[in-house]
């Protein structure tokens, strides 16, 4: 068809077929745009939930490594100041009396384990846990939401 044909078959600008044609367009338009807003609302809550498993596998892999280092703590803990004992209240013994290095000695061996059991608790807190970047992430998403939604409630 050449142009002229296809003008006549178009709406005059001004009549009411031209707005009703201009309407059902606006109302196209709202309609795709509330699909893309359902969909961007559901990729979005899917990369959330991703990120929240991501966060989490980190929290759960820094509690493992401060479970290790108490483990550690306590393995060096209990024969390590067996040996520690009986070899330094040796040397000890012949400076002090025995019951004196030997006492010495523990109380070294001790502090040394408290040390390291004390390290890995740290780590260890339930509070280490908390998944933050989510959380931030989760309450940006809903203030977000609210705007949109009370910009739309405003505008009909």
């Amino acid at each position: 068809m050449d142009e002229n044909k296809i003008q006549y078959l178009r709406p005059e600008a001004g009549s009411e077929e031209y707005g009703q044609e201009l309407h059902e367009e606006e109302h196209r338009s709202t309609r795709e745009l509330t699909g893309q807003l359902s969909r961007d609302a559901i990729s979005l809550v899917s990369r959330e939930i991703e990120l929240a498993k991501t966060e989490m596998r980190e929290k759960v892999d820094q509690a493992e490594d401060g479970l290790k280092s108490m483990a550690m703590g306590a393995a060096i803990f209990i024969p390590g100041g067996l040996v520690a004992v009986a070899a330094l209240v040796l040397l000890l013994s012949t400076f002090m009396q025995a019951w004196i290095a030997a006492a010495l000695v523990a109380i070294a061996i001790f502090v040394t384990g408290y040390i390291l059991i004390s390290a890995g608790r740290k780590k260890f807190k339930t509070e280490n846990l908390r998944p933050e970047a989510t959380i931030s992430s989760l309450r940006d998403d809903g203030r977000v939401a609210k705007e949109v939604w009370n910009a739309r409630r405003k505008n009909g």
